[in-house]
């Protein structure tokens, strides 16, 4: 336990000072929670919350990652230090047996926690790059959607909050259930969790420029 919870330290040091606090105060909760139930949930309620409250208003300030490289690099490390947490197999427990967690769930849905808001904070830096390269106005709630849309598909685009839940557990895009499933395989996990996380950076930058008045309007993004 000791050492995943390194792990969540080490991880959260990653990130730009001002997100770290934000980051420690969602960990410490999730790694409170014992059940199940209450674990996914929180999972998904820390994400929405990081992504609307953290994510998007510091990228729009200082999107600190530029280039599209430079944020494939980010994300794949993120990926990989969840997919290599020693209890990887728990979360498979975790979302197949809905009997109360092990000790060590608390962690590990943390860590991937973690490395799912990774890819919200660079998949959104490169993102409003692009957007003011093209002199794009860049909309809080509308690049929040086109986070959420690179990560998880078109979840709840039409429906309001997305359920990270219903798409990393029963289906969905079934990006995230998957690259948990394969994370409990040593090295293959790591690799195919690195690779998958990368290719959110690819996705956020084929969206379309938003619709309206914008000079980008009409322009069609390269990716």
């Amino acid at each position: 336990m000791d050492g995943s919870g390194d792990v969540v330290k080490r991880m959260i040091a990653r990130f730009p000072e001002p997100l770290r606090p934000h980051l420690t105060e969602s960990s410490a909760r999730l790694r409170g929670i014992r059940t199940p139930r209450q674990l996914l949930q929180a999972f998904e309620g820390e994400y929405e919350h990081l992504v609307r409250a953290a994510v998007v208003p510091f990228v729009m300030r200082r999107p600190l990652i530029r280039r599209k490289a430079a944020a494939c690099a980010f994300v794949a490390s993120c990926a990989g230090t969840a997919a290599s947490v020693e209890q990887a197999e728990e979360l498979l427990a975790l979302v197949s047996a809905g009997t109360l967690a092990a000790p060590g769930a608390g962690v590990l849905v943390t860590v991937g926690m973690l490395s799912t808001v990774g890819e919200a904070y660079a998949a959104g830096s490169v993102r409003v790059h692009q957007l003011r390269r093209h002199d794009c106005r860049v909309d809080a709630a509308a690049l929040a959607a086109d986070i959420r849309r690179a990560q998880l598909g078109d979840i709840g685009a039409s429906t309001g909050l997305p359920s990270l839940v219903h798409a990393a557990v029963k289906g969905g895009s079934g990006r995230l259930r998957k690259r948990w499933a394969v994370g409990a395989v040593p090295i293959a996990g790591v690799l195919y969790s690195s690779y998958d996380a990368s290719r959110t950076i690819g996705r956020v930058l084929r969206l379309p420029f938003p619709p309206g008045d914008d000079p980008c309007a009409d322009l069609v993004p390269a990716g």
